[in-house]
């Protein structure tokens, strides 16, 4: 019996194959959070958001949090600036 379940297994996956739903299904491109943790980084953090933003993927499916541990230099207002050119894009978490 587990023999003849077996064989009848396989040949429902292979009518699956032959009739399946794939042809009608449309471009899939699922959203994409990016999250930089980032304390005392205002060397790196602005070339950092740039080159994210510059990825081979739609920009309206992706967005970039900046998560800021109270930094004592002037990564707040890097990341700002980069809020400020790419809106709707970057967010500051502070």
């Amino acid at each position: 019996v587990p023999l003849i379940i077996l064989l009848l297994q396989f040949l429902l996956i292979g009518l699956h194959g032959i009739k399946n739903h794939y042809k009608k299904c449309g471009p899939y491109i699922p959203n994409v959070a990016i999250i930089i943790p980032v304390w005392n980084e205002e060397d790196v953090v602005g070339l950092s958001i740039d080159s994210l933003m510059e990825l081979d993927y739609p920009a309206e499916h992706f967005r970039i949090y900046a998560v800021d541990d109270v930094s004592t230099d002037r990564t707040p207002e890097v990341i700002d600036a980069k809020v400020k050119q790419y809106p709707n894009h970057v967010v500051n978490l502070r």
